[in-house]
C-alpha cells in the first residue's frame, strides 16, 4: 500500500507485487473452494467442484440482483439445477437458505446506505428490494438489534 501511495514509478516492482497479491488471493480462494465443496454430499470430486461452481454462479447472480424480485426458480435456472437439488446444496454449502442469503444481502446493503447516504428509510427500502417498510424495520432490528433510524443516528435501542 505504501508503495502505491509513494511517488515511486517502478513498474517491474509494482507488477511483481500485484502478481504476489493475486497469487495469494488465488491460494486463499482455492482453499475456500476445496473446503466448501467438500461439505457437499457428492462422492466424485469433479462433480462436487462443478456443483460448487454452479452454486457460486447462483450466489453471484443473487448479489447482482439482490434489489430485484427474483424467484427461486429463476436462480435455479441460472445455476442449471433443479429447485430441490439447488436448495439442499445451497443450504449445505453456505449454511443458510437462498432466501436467508438474499435477506442478509439486502440488510447489509441497507446498513451501508443508512450510514453513507441521506436517503430516507422508505427510499432505502424501495432501493434494496423490500416491499414493506414495517417488515424491513422489524428484520433490521432483529438482525442488528437497533432500528434503522437509531442505527443511522448512532443511538442504541
Amino acid at each position: 500500500k505504501d508503495l502505491f501511495n509513494s511517488d515511486v514509478n517502478d513498474d517491474v516492482l509494482m507488477n511483481e507485487y500485484l502478481y504476489h497479491c493475486l497469487l495469494n488471493f488465488y491460494r486463499v480462494y482455492q482453499k475456500e473452494i476445496v473446503q466448501k465443496s467438500e461439505q457437499l454430499n457428492v462422492l466424485k470430486s469433479t462433480t462436487r467442484t462443478e456443483l460448487f461452481r454452479r452454486l457460486n454462479n447462483a450466489k453471484d447472480y443473487m448479489i447482482s440482483n439482490y434489489n430485484k424480485d427474483i424467484s427461486l426458480n429463476e436462480i435455479c435456472r441460472y445455476a442449471c439445477l433443479s429447485e430441490t437439488h439447488f436448495f439442499r446444496s445451497f443450504r449445505q454449502t453456505f449454511h443458510c437458505t437462498p432466501h436467508q442469503y438474499l435477506m442478509q444481502l439486502r440488510l447489509s446493503q441497507s446498513r451501508h446506505m443508512l450510514k453513507h447516504t441521506n436517503y430516507e428509510v422508505k427510499e432505502i427500502v424501495s432501493i434494496i428490494g423490500f416491499d414493506c417498510v414495517s417488515s424491513f424495520i422489524r428484520l433490521f432490528k432483529n438482525r442488528f438489534g437497533v432500528t434503522p433510524g437509531n442505527y443511522r443516528t448512532g443511538f442504541a435501542a
